[in-house]
Order: structure tokens, then C-alpha cells, then sequence
């Protein structure tokens, strides 16, 4: 689901550049972290984190809202929504002194002042949009199953109803750089590796790094000038028996070389 959902629903964005509280909690941990709205309307926002956000997560947010743009606690001194991750986009701080790690921009769709039943019993459950807001609501979400959420995972395709692939893997051995990002966005460890195999929306790669299910990732290839941060959505051994990361990327799609045009 993107986030310019809203501008076909005519909703204008306003760039107030307000300062924002962004919670967030899952089954990789929990942090809070003070950023600023690039733009926002009643529907939704847009905003830069330095750490990763996966599409689906739910993230409860907290800022000074002018009063025509909420839909409830009019006089309230702090509006407090919670809003889904509808998209996520890495991009990297260039200039003297820029870190090289990456920095994360988000579109969210707001859904209620209180989040799902589901989400209080676990905040690791994904979610997408169900239904479009009208006039006088906000957006209305539904839980994702684990078969639908997993899709693509690493290098898997995922069976279609008619029992075919959703998407051709392919196995050949890219070379590439890994690196785990730590809770904050950092880069905490690096290796120069090759790809087990890949499709649009995950690769499996060789590694000797210790990566949990959760973790987060940045995965670089040369060889098509491929950048995507990935999730760690298991682990598995080659045909030598060495060790393997599954990833799922949650912000790019990688398309073969020959392709890419």
C-alpha cells in the first residue's frame, strides 16, 4: 500500500515541519525516537527515522497537531495517534562528516487514537489498509496472516492459488556487502559475500555473521548498482552445509541485470 493513497482521495499535504514522538514496538525490541514530519495531512504523514520500519508495523506517534487537521481531542495539548508503515524508503546522508549509514523515510496512514485488539496481545503483528477512510473516519486495517505477510522469503517464491510461483528465483552467485545495522541504525558489522540465490523480494546469501530472526540488514550489489536493507526472516545451510541468511526486502525490489532497463 503506498502512501499517496491519500492524494487520489484529494487530501492536500501541508509541509509544517512539525517535531514528532514516533514509538515504536515489535518482536525485534522497542524505541522511541524525536524526529520531524516532512509533510502531513488528516489521513496520514511522512517523517525520517534513523532506525529500520518494515511496511505493516504500526508505530503510535505524538505531536502538536493544529486543530483542523485531527480528528479527535480538538483541545487536547498533544494529539497521539497511531499509524501504519505504508512505505519505507532508505536513501544514505552524503557531505563532510555524513555518516554512511542509512537513514529511513516512512509513510503512514493514520488509524484511531487506539490501536487493534490483536496488536495489545502481539505488537509483532503486520497489518495493511482494509478499507479507505471516508469524511469522518480514518483508515481501517486488517491483520496479515504469517503465509501472506512472509511472501517472498528469501529466494523462496511464495505458491500462488493456481499452485504456480509468484515470482522466477535466481541462483546465481552474486557477489555483495552485508552489513547488520544495529538498534539504532548503525552499521555494526560488514562482510564482503555472494548471494545463494534472489528473486524480487528476498535473497538467500552465504554469511558468517550472527544474525537473529528480526534483524535488520543492508545489502549491497555492485553488479547492478543494487542497495536494499533487508529483514532476517531465518537461516538455512548451503550444500556444504555452510550458513545461510533468509532475507525479505522491505524496501526496494531487485530486478536481474539484463532487466533492469
Amino acid at each position: 500500500m503506498k502512501y499517496d493513497i491519500e492524494l487520489r482521495r484529494g487530501q492536500k499535504r501541508l509541509r509544517l515541519g512539525l517535531t514528532v514522538q514516533v514509538f515504536y514496538q515489535a518482536d525485534t525490541g522497542k524505541w522511541a525516537e524525536e524526529t520531524r514530519l516532512l509533510d502531513v495531512t488528516r489521513l496520514g504523514a511522512r517523517f525520517a527515522v534513523s532506525r529500520p520500519v518494515k511496511s505493516g508495523r504500526l508505530l503510535r506517534l505524538t505531536m502538536v497537531m493544529p486543530k483542523q487537521l485531527r480528528r479527535y481531542d480538538l483541545d487536547a495539548p498533544e494529539y497521539h495517534v497511531w499509524a501504519l508503515v505504508c512505505n519505507v524508503r532508505t536513501y544514505t546522508l552524503h557531505g563532510a562528516g555524513a555518516s554512511q549509514s542509512p537513514r529511513f523515510e516512512a509513510g503512514v496512514a493514520f488509524i484511531g487514537k487506539h490501536p487493534p485488539a490483536s496488536y495489545l496481545k502481539d505488537p509483532s503483528t503486520h497489518y495493511e489498509i482494509a478499507h479507505a477512510a471516508d469524511n469522518e473516519e480514518m483508515w481501517h486495517v486488517r491483520e496479515i496472516t504469517f503465509g501472506e505477510e512472509a511472501g517472498m522469503v528469501a529466494g523462496r517464491a511464495s505458491p500462488r492459488a493456481d499452485g504456480g510461483r509468484d515470482e522466477s528465483i535466481s541462483e546465481v552467485a552474486y557477489e555483495v556487502s552485508l552489513e547488520l545495522l544495529d538498534e539504532e541504525g548503525e552499521v555494526a558489522a560488514r562482510e564482503e559475500t555472494r548471494t545463494k540465490s534472489i528473486s524480487r523480494h528476498g535473497a538467500s546469501v552465504h554469511t558468517t555473521l550472527e544474525a537473529a530472526r528480526g534483524r535488520y540488514v543492508r545489502l549491497t550489489i555492485p553488479r547492478g548498482d543494487f542497495m536494499v536493507v533487508a529483514i532476517v526472516r531465518g537461516q538455512s545451510l548451503d550444500a556444504g552445509g555452510g550458513p545461510c541468511l533468509e532475507l525479505e526486502f522491505i524496501d526496494g525490489h531487485w530486478l536481474p541485470p539484463q532487466d533492469a532497463g
